[in-house]
C-alpha cells in the first residue's frame, strides 16, 4: 500500500509546485509547496528507481531546479560561489569514488546522494532573495509548525497517528512509552528524526515572536515558541531537548548583547564539565530517560560483558565496529557497506549504528568525514562572516539558524544522517550561504530600517 501512496504522493506534490509556479511565477510560487512537502508530507513515501529512490522532497526540489535552470538568465539572481558550495560537490564526488574504490558504484545511487545532499542546500541558497520571502516563510512554518506540535503532543496523548494510516507499518513499536507518553514520530520514521525536525523550526518560531513584538505579524506569533516545547517533549528525545536548549541560547545571545561574554563563558565550561565527568552525565542521561533498569541489563561483546541502555549504546558501537574502524582505509567500504567486516554473534541492537561520526566514516571513509567537516565549518562560517557584516533583518534569524546548525553536530553523535530530518539542517545552512551572498551583491537591502507598511499588510519597504 505504501508503494502506491508513494508514487500517488510523487505526481501529486510535483504537479502542485508546477501549478503554484505556473499560476504565481517562479519568484512567488515555489516556495510554499517546498516547505509544506517538507513538513506535512510522511517521509516513508519512497519510490525505488533503480538504486535511486525518489520521495516527495526530492520530487518538489527537482521541480523548482528545473523551472529556476529555465528561467531566462537575465531573471536568475546573482550568486556568490562560497567554499561551502565547493566542498559539497567535492564531498559528492569522494561519496561516489568511496562506492567506486569499494566496486558499488551505480549512477543512480550517486545521483540519489546529489539530490538528497544538494536540492535541501541549493533550495536554501535561494529561499530568502528579497525581505518579502521572509515574511512569506514566516507566514507558512509557524502556523504548520505549531500544528504538528500540538498534534504530536496528541499523539503522545492518545498513541494514536492518523499518518501510519498510509503506512505498510506501525513505527510505533519502535517508540516505546516515555514520561508517560507515546514518543510521537508523526510522520517521520522515528521520534529522534521528528524531534529535531521541530527544533529545526524553532528559529523561525523566535523569529515570528520578534516581528509580533514589533507590530509586524500576528500577535499570536508571540506565542509560537512556547506552543513547541508540547511537541518537542512529546517526542520524548533528549537530543531534541538539549538542542532546543543551545537554540534559545543562541536566540539570548543576540537579544542581549550585554551578557554575550557570559553565555560564552558559560557554554565553554560546560562543555569542559561535560569533558570532565562524562560517565556520570551519561548516567544522569540514562535516569533521566527512565533507562535506570536497562543500565543494569549486560550485553555481551567479543566475549565481554558490558552495561547497556540507549543511552550507553552509542559509546559501545566503537567496540563492537572496531574491526571495521581499523580497516575502514581513507575510502571506507562504500555507502552499502556490503564489505564491511562484521562480528558473526553481533548483538542485533548494534545493527543500528546511531552515530553519523561512526557511521559516515565507515561508509566513506577518513577523505569523507574530514570532506563533511570542512563542509560544515564553512557553511557555519557563512552564518559568522554574516554577523559579523551585518545581517540586518536576518541577523536574529541567522543567530539562531546557527545555533540549530551548530548543536545538530551534537545531536549526530547520537543518530545517523536520516534523510527525515537532514533535509532542513541542510536547508538551513543553504540559507545563510544564500543570504550572505545577497548581503555581498546588494548591500543596500541591509542598510537602512525594516518597516511594514500597515502592521497586518504582507508589504515591506526599507528607509534610511
Amino acid at each position: 500500500m505504501t508503494y502506491y501512496f508513494s508514487i500517488i504522493a510523487n505526481i501529486a506534490v510535483i504537479l502542485f509546485c508546477l501549478d503554484r509556479i505556473r499560476a504565481r511565477g517562479f519568484e512567488l510560487g515555489w516556495r510554499a509547496p517546498v516547505l509544506l512537502v517538507a513538513l506535512l508530507v510522511p517521509t516513508w513515501f519512497e519510490t525505488r528507481i533503480g538504486a535511486f529512490l525518489l520521495d516527495p522532497r526530492v520530487g518538489v526540489g527537482l521541480a523548482v531546479c528545473a523551472c529556476f535552470f529555465l528561467k531566462p538568465v537575465l531573471e536568475t539572481p546573482r550568486f556568490r560561489i562560497f567554499p561551502s558550495d565547493i566542498l559539497l560537490i567535492v564531498l559528492l564526488c569522494s561519496m561516489g569514488l568511496s562506492d567506486l574504490f569499494a566496486q558499488q558504484f551505480s549512477p543512480l545511487l550517486w545521483v540519489g546522494y546529489v539530490f538528497r545532499w544538494g536540492i535541501p542546500y541549493f533550495l536554501g541558497r535561494i529561499l530568502l532573495t528579497r525581505i518579502d520571502n521572509l515574511r512569506e516563510c514566516l507566514s507558512i512554518l509557524i502556523p504548520v509548525g505549531v500544528t504538528l506540535s500540538l498534534l504530536a503532543f496528541i499523539e503522545g496523548v492518545t498513541q494514536f497517528n492518523f499518518w501510519e494510516l498510509t503506512a505498510s507499518r506501525s513505527y510505533r513499536e519502535l517508540e516505546p512509552i516515555r514520561w508517560g507518553l507515546k514518543r510521537a514520530n508523526m510522520n517521520q520514521t522515528h521520534a529522534i528524526y521528528f524531534g529535531v525536525t521541530l527544533v529545526g523550526l524553532l528559529p523561525w518560531m523566535l523569529e515570528g515572536a520578534r516581528w509580533a513584538r514589533q507590530g509586524w505579524g500576528p500577535r499570536w506569533w508571540s506565542f509560537a515558541p512556547w506552543l513547541m516545547i508540547p511537541g518537542i517533549i512529546a517526542t520524548g528525545s533528549r537530543s531534541a531537548q538539549i538542542l532546543g536548549l543551545v537554540v534559545v541560547t543562541a536566540n539570548i545571545f543576540w537579544q542581549f548583547p550585554r551578557i554575550r561574554v557570559a553565555l560564552l563563558t558559560a557554554f565553554i565550561t560546560a562543555g569542559l564539565t561535560f569533558l570532565a565527568f562524562r560517565s556520570e552525565i551519561l548516567t544522569l542521561l540514562s535516569q533521566y530517560a527512565g533507562e535506570v533498569d536497562a543500565v543494569k541489563a549486560p550485553v555481551t561483546i567479543r566475549g565481554k560483558s558490558y552495561p547497556y541502555s540507549g543511552t550507553l549504546h552509542r559509546d559501545l558501537l566503537s567496540t563492537v565496529y572496531e574491526e571495521a574502524i581499523e580497516k575502514r582505509g581513507w575510502w571506507g567500504y562504500g555507502g552499502e557497506r556490503i564489505d564491511m567486516p562484521r562480528d558473526p554473534d553481533i548483538d542485533e541492537r548494534f545493527i543500528s549504528i546511531d552515530d553519523h561520526y561512526l557511521m559516515f566514516s565507515l561508509q566513506f571513509g577518513i577523505v569523507g568525514i574530514i570532506l563533511f567537516a570542512l563542509f560544515t565549518l564553512a557553511g557555519l562560517g557563512n552564518m559568522v562572516a554574516l554577523l559579523i557584516r551585518g545581517g540586518g533583518i536576518y541577523s536574529g534569524l541567522i543567530c539562531t539558524l546557527f545555533g540549530y546548525t551548530f548543536g545538530m553536530l551534537l545531536v549526530f553523535r547520537g543518530v545517523w544522517f536520516a534523510h527525515d530530518y537532514a533535509w532542513f539542517w541542510l536547508f538551513s545552512l543553504g540559507i545563510g550561504a544564500g543570504i550572505l551572498s545577497k548581503r555581498l551583491t546588494d548591500p543596500l537591502q541591509f542598510t537602512g530600517t525594516f518597516v511594514p507598511i500597515s502592521p497586518n499588510s504582507y508589504a515591506q519597504t526599507l528607509v534610511s
